[in-house]
């Protein structure tokens, strides 16, 4: 099956202070830097999942800098197995960058980020990738990307596509009041679901999603609580795996990851969830947004142990 994820492809750095940060000051740190963006740490994911499987394609489209960042970010992902030939490499700008600096407990102090390179994502960009488009079976958008190339995008993919869009942040999701198509489904989780609608009150969000036309499906992460699934007027709870946490950065790109790996194998849509429920419990406990090496057979029976023997 050929999967196309168009979104976030940055480097992140990721500073952590040994002390207790003095502003104004140099502070002694530990500094990383790792391959980032949503859509693009999604794709890793569903790589490192199928490493090896020729059955299964997944091609990665978004722009880079020809910079040594996205040359390091772009080999990092192909080395996951994700087809990344398409990716427009832009010399007029610098590949997307994303900095947190965390306190000495591991904590957000402060972030920052550059992204400026996606409003170089042009309509004529996405001419280019048109035939993959219209190829691919699952497309996945991340809201990096501007709503009129979101727009272009799905005008461009044939009605058959199973499309779902990832809303990123809060910020973010308020690109999708300018959303002109139908789109099959909406990940989103609940701070952003109740942030896009002005809704002060979580007993609220059933009663709004009965009047949400644009998306068929909406699929709303709560953290460890219950995934919350609504289809065709009815809400579903779809209960979540205990974890030890080790790093809880890519539990929600990892989550997207095991709904698309579910699709990908013809499960239903809640299925697909508990998939995903299984994938995101795996990120919590790897350093890294998700194990280096994992096989299919260990991914199948944390799902028989979590969700086939209850």
């Amino acid at each position: 099956m050929k999967v196309t994820i168009i979104g976030g492809i940055n480097y992140d750095l990721t500073i952590t202070s040994l002390n207790k940060i003095i502003p104004f000051d140099s502070n002694p740190s530990k500094i990383n830097y790792s391959p980032g963006g949503v859509g693009r740490n999604i794709a890793e994911v569903l790589g490192k999942a199928f490493y090896k499987n020729h059955k299964h394609e997944i091609t990665m489209l978004g722009a880079v800098g020809l910079d040594f960042e996205g040359e390091f970010v772009l080999k990092e992902t192909e080395n996951a197995g994700v087809n990344c030939k398409n990716v427009k490499k832009d010399k007029k700008i610098s590949t997307g960058k994303y900095i947190t600096f965390n306190d000495v407990n591991n904590d957000m102090y402060v972030a920052a980020n550059d992204m400026s390179i996606y409003d170089h994502i042009s309509k004529e960009d996405i001419l280019l990738w048109e035939n993959i488009l219209k190829s691919t079976e699952i497309l996945l958008i991340d809201t990096n990307l501007n709503i009129e190339i979101i727009n272009k995008v799905l005008s461009l993919t044939p009605k058959n596509i199973i499309t779902i869009i990832e809303t990123v942040s809060m910020n973010k999701i308020l690109k999708l009041k300018g959303l002109r198509y139908d789109v099959d489904i909406l990940k989103t989780n609940k701070n952003e679901f109740m942030y896009f609608y002005n809704l002060d009150e979580e007993h609220q969000i059933f009663e709004k999603c009965k009047n949400i036309k644009s998306f068929h499906d909406i699929i709303i992460t709560n953290k460890e609580k219950e995934v919350l699934y609504y289809s065709d007027q009815k809400m579903d709870y779809i209960k979540t795996i205990s974890s030890d946490v080790i790093n809880s950065n890519g539990a929600g790109d990892s989550f997207t990851a095991g709904l698309v790996y579910g699709l990908m194998n013809n499960f239903s849509i809640i299925k697909s969830i508990e998939y995903g429920n299984v994938f995101a419990s795996l990120s919590l406990r790897s350093e890294k947004i998700f194990p280096s090496i994992l096989k299919i057979e260990k991914i199948n029976e944390i799902y028989r142990r979590s969700y086939d023997e209850d």
